[in-house]
């Protein structure tokens, strides 16, 4: 267990250098909530969503962003350090629980047949060795990497241990009390991670059904075991917390972004299967999206094949069922654990490596029970070269994982690849646009979205990142274009103020007002559109009504610092110099360098 740690270590220890990117800009860098302890109290308020920056109801992921927050600040290499940690915790559990499933003797012997030094097909030799064949997958670099993928991190960590003390529990006739409460704490720890958690009750039927003592009334025992109707009762009240006390209508939303209809997501569901299983047996080209087409027509090729391997996988499992309990767990617990993640019920990424790293236990309990065989029934010699192969698959492994990392290093870095490797992913080429517009490469940035909106005409964010990356360049006529579509497309005030803007600086007034006033309609309480409409009535000469629109402007956000210099040159212009003299001077305090704020304030004096 100490060289699992080590090798973990030892493999991702470069991620250390790597800084936040991606989502972390919502959930880490933005969110005030992590960064005052005070605020715990708000993980289980409605307004969570609008501060934490989750689409979904995950307070034991935020909770670890306020722990992060409080040790490291917004030092990026504490959070990998977090997130290297819960990897290493994960494959010590994954060790525990392969022991435990490998060893047909029972929890008793746990000990005795994890720490064998005689032989090669002791069960903690073999579950050491998938262990260290699961930490360094390559296709687990995105979870480990990406901070605001923690949740499947912690999922993972307090699933698997719910597991472990459910087996405890059972093994130990129900007399050692204490692991059931535990087994469903962890449980309850488990779906406030991560929703897929909701099919541990699933799991647990399997284990038992693999392991039921077939006397009189076993199905009586099997089905009514009112252990597991326990982990069903804590799932139902989950799902009554996440769907109507703690709903994020944006999560309403995402059908829409996506536009698959449900015939298309559950015909598109077999072939992300298939592709998933793909990636788990050969890890090679992986890349941070994939763009996927749904599949409306239920003869094609693809479906057809894909719905074979399922199907056959699925009746595998049955049939050998009595032969090889621990291969028919394995594939169950693999295809039962990616079910959620198949977008038949709508999620706003159809497709992604992260989804693997709790179905892959499947693959391992699998890959456990094929090197067990094989150690059980060949020659030395033949041992000899199955662990010459497993070593050389772990090295391979080890190199992939060390260059994968080197790649999350910056959302350069990252989008850049992705876009080389998925040409056709509408969310590459606008990821590596923020990042051109970041470094300020806005021709390149303003390529990157255009060719986002080739891919996806009706993708909002890029129109709206367009026609910004064309203000900065100052090309006021064409950034119209965008945020017009924009408008039409989207409710966001900010369209509206952006386009009230563009209108201003072309000594479009008239224009200008009619969209801040289009702003202040959907959002009354926005103070750059209530400075913006001052600045445009200010223009026009209506200097009271620009007094009043600055006043309001400055009462919502008193750090305007344009609005106070507006505001001082009205003043000025009404003979109020005073008053003026006061705007002036508030606004060097918080921008030093308006030097035509310093130029008036001089005049005055």
């Amino acid at each position: 267990m100490i060289l699992i740690v080590i090798y973990s270590i030892t493999i991702y220890a470069n991620t250390l250098t790597n800084g936040f990117l991606y989502d972390d800009r919502y959930t880490i860098i933005d969110n005030n909530l992590i960064k005052d302890f005070t605020g715990l109290y708000r993980l289980f308020r409605m307004d969570y969503f609008a501060l934490s920056g989750e689409m979904s109801y995950r307070p034991v992921v935020t909770f670890t962003y306020f722990l992060d927050y409080a040790l490291y600040g917004l030092k990026p290499w504490g959070y990998h350090l977090t997130n290297l940690i819960c990897h290493a915790m994960n494959v010590e559990v994954l060790y525990v629980f392969l022991v435990l499933i490998s060893n047909q003797a029972g929890v008793k012997s746990f000990i005795s047949s994890s720490c064998s030094q005689n032989k090669f097909i002791s069960f903690g030799n073999i579950s050491f060795l998938v262990s260290l064949l699961f930490v360094a997958h390559p296709a687990l670099t995105e979870t480990v990497n990406a901070i605001s993928y923690r949740e499947d991190l912690l999922v993972f960590l307090f699933y698997i241990a719910s597991l472990i003390l459910y087996i405890f529990f059972t093994a130990n006739n129900r007399n050692a009390k204490l692991f059931y409460p535990l087994s469903c704490f962890t449980y309850v720890l488990a779906l406030f991670s991560k929703e897929t958690a909701l099919t541990l009750p699933l799991i647990v039927y399997c284990y038992e059904w693999f392991n039921v003592n077939r006397k009189r009334g076993y199905l009586y025992r099997f089905f009514i075991n009112w252990y597991n109707i326990g982990y069903i009762f804590i799932a139902l009240f989950y799902l009554y917390l996440r769907f109507f006390s703690f709903y994020n209508p944006r999560e309403g939303k995402i059908q829409a972004i996506q536009a698959w209809t449900a015939n298309e997501r559950i015909l598109t569901a077999p072939i992300l299967l298939l592709n998933h299983l793909k990636i788990a047996m050969f890890p090679i080209s992986l890349s941070a999206d994939y763009a996927w087409s749904p599949t409306g027509f239920i003869f094609s090729g693809s479906l057809l094949f894909s719905l074979i391997i399922a199907v056959l996988l699925l009746l595998g499992a049955l049939i050998i069922k009595r032969s090889e309990r621990k291969v028919s767990f394995g594939i169950l617990f693999l295809l039962i654990t990616l079910v959620p993640t198949l977008n038949i019920v709508a999620i706003a990424n159809p497709f992604a490596e992260r989804y693997l790293y709790l179905p892959i236990v499947g693959v391992a309990i699998i890959l456990a029970v094929v090197i067990q065989y094989i150690a059980e029934t060949s020659t030395y010699r033949a041992r000899c070269i199955l662990l010459i192969f497993l070593f050389f698959i772990l090295g391979i492994y080890s190199v992939l994982i060390v260059k994968r990392n080197m790649v999350w290093i910056d959302d350069y870095s990252l989008w850049s690849d992705t876009v080389r490797k998925m040409p056709k992913s509408y969310r590459a080429h606008y990821n590596l646009g923020v990042s051109y517009g970041e470094k300020g490469k806005l021709e390149d940035a303003i390529q990157e979205y255009k060719t986002t909106l080739t891919l996806k005409l009706e993708y909002i964010d890029a129109y709206i990142n367009l026609g910004d990356a064309l203000i900065r360049l100052g090309r006021f006529n064409e950034a119209i274009m965008p945020f017009e579509v924009a408008r039409m497309l989207t409710g966001d005030p900010a369209v509206r103020n952006n386009l009230g803007n563009i209108y201003f600086k072309q000594d479009r007034f008239d224009q200008a007002i009619q969209y801040y006033q289009e702003a202040l309609k959907l959002k009354s309480d926005y103070p750059e559109a209530r400075a913006g409409l001052g600045a445009a009535y200010a223009s026009k000469g209506k200097l009271e009504d620009a007094i009043t629109e600055f006043r309001t402007a400055l009462e919502l956000n008193p750090e305007l610092a344009e609005a106070h210099y507006n505001l001082g040159i009205v003043y000025l212009e009404k003979g109020l110099t005073d008053e003026a003299r006061t705007e002036l001077e508030i606004t060097l305090k918080l921008k030093p360098n308006h030097l035509e704020a310093y130029q008036t304030l001089k005049s005055i004096h």
